[in-house]
């Protein structure tokens, strides 16, 4: 009698509790079983504010937070334990290798790389993976196949391994046009295809107009009020190194009134977690407008691209571009952009941040294209991507800020609109629609302008 009644009292205790100081655990794995990651999160959460000392529970809370992208969440849980916790390093490593911290996650996954071990060989398919060398992952796929075999876990690596590192053709459809109706429209076929180990052949095929209405400065000087152009590009991407990827391309623009030789050099590095850079040079038509396409205008680009990612939060990007153009005219530009990730849930991510723009041609010769001497951009902006599915979402971007150029009695609005919806189906098959505005400096001036593009990609 005595023992049932101090039962009776420790159950009374329990219920007595507030929720959250009772035990959710379970709670939060049985959500995580079928597959509610947010649910699993809320109630994990709620169980480490009354238990913060549940060891198991924090490297299951971090867990979800990886499946769910929140790599910063899952990094400030890990961290503290990694050093004494071999399960929480394995965990740490994880989620480095899908955060993009490469090196960090090789390091951190050697020693149960040595043992063979289930998790280690998922962790490292899934860093090598994004390296230039992606076929490098295909060891780790097969070993984790072999040590889970038909697990749905080798089934999603296997996947993903084959969407990061397939051949594949796409062909694309994009429209442009502002309120100086200088409208455009381009089809293209494109394809990169494995030919050896470190060699992938790349092409690609297009034909598009350019047209403008008589009077407004932009026809063609040959007369109506359209001109056609073709491309074709052939070339290679060459993998020297686990980090680096050297491309060269040539190719042929032909128009209603000529033709002329287009080519491209350019080098990707990524010297670390940290650091990454493109240096390049390329030849292409200046397809601004009807009248600097009849004109035959060519430009000849010099470019400089680095990106700086100190850690989880924060990414920065730099570009420095010089263009000769065949009119005698010289065009210099910089760009410099910050943003810090500040949402990363199952339901949304949400980076926000700011840029600066300077441009400045030498000359403004009138060949129909706005030629600014001193054009400056500032902006505020933010960018999200909202899943629909494992398969499918919406990525957003947007920018309010002021433009000016030495035209400009002060400064004025400019501001852009972006969003892209991206679904991929039947496993080897992307579909993606993007559409865009912007009041901000275009090609042939500061006006408004629009743009729409479908892209439909087939992997093999």
């Amino acid at each position: 009698m005595a023992q049932m009644t101090a039962l009776a009292l420790a159950l009374g205790a329990l219920l007595a509790l507030p929720a959250a100081a009772q035990d959710r655990s379970t709670e939060a794995r049985e959500a995580s079983a079928r597959g509610d990651t947010a649910a699993a999160i809320t109630a994990m959460r709620e169980h480490l504010a009354a238990h913060p000392d549940d060891a198991a529970a924090k490297k299951d809370l971090a867990r979800y937070y990886i499946w769910t992208g929140a790599y910063i969440e899952a990094d400030a849980l890990l961290t503290p334990m990694a050093d004494g916790d071999d399960e929480a390093k394995a965990l740490l490593a994880y989620n480095a290798a899908w955060a993009g911290r490469i090196d960090q996650a090789l390091a951190l996954n050697a020693d149960g790389l040595a043992q063979d071990g289930f998790q280690a060989h998922y962790t490292q398919a899934i860093a090598l993976r994004q390296t230039a060398r992606g076929y490098r992952a295909w060891p780790h796929v097969e070993a984790v196949d072999r040590i889970k075999p038909d697990s749905q876990d080798a089934r999603d690596l296997r996947r993903g391994t084959r969407q990061h590192t397939a051949s594949e053709v796409s062909l694309s459809w994009g429209l442009s046009d502002d309120s100086d109706d200088i409208r455009a429209d381009r089809i293209a076929l494109s394809a990169a295809i494995d030919v050896a180990q470190d060699w992938r052949l790349l092409g690609t095929w297009s034909t598009g107009s350019y047209r403008a209405p008589i009077g407004g400065g932009y026809q063609p000087v040959s007369g109506g009020t359209r001109i056609d152009e073709d491309q074709f590009w052939l070339g290679a991407a060459y993998t020297p190194a686990q980090d680096t990827v050297i491309t060269a391309m040539a190719g042929r623009s032909r128009t209603d009134l000529e033709s002329d030789t287009l080519g491209l050099l350019r080098i990707d590095q990524r010297v670390n977690d940290d650091w990454r850079f493109s240096l390049g040079a390329d030849r292409d038509r200046l397809g601004i407008s009807p009248r600097s396409v009849s004109l035959g205008l060519m430009r000849d680009r010099y470019l400089a691209q680095v990106r700086y990612t100190p850690d989880l939060y924060w990414t920065a990007d730099a570009l420095f571009s010089r263009q000769d153009i065949s009119d005698g005219n010289e065009r210099s530009e910089i760009q410099l952009a910050v943003r810090r990730a500040v949402v990363r849930s199952p339901r949304a991510w949400l980076d926000v941040g700011g840029e600066v723009q300077w441009m400045s041609y030498a000359d403004a010769p009138g060949t129909g294209y706005y030629a600014p001497d001193n054009y400056r951009r500032i902006a505020l902006t933010a960018s999200a991507y909202l899943p629909v599915n494992p398969d499918a979402g919406f990525s957003l971007r947007a920018g309010a800020g002021l433009q000016r150029d030495e035209s400009f009695s002060g400064w004025e609005s400019a501001n852009d609109l972006a969003v892209d919806f991206t679904s991929r189906f039947a496993d080897d098959w992307q579909v993606q629609i993007s559409a865009a505005y912007s009041n901000r400096a275009q090609a042939a001036g500061v006006y408004d302008a629009r743009s729409f593009g479908v892209r439909l990609r087939k992997q093999f």
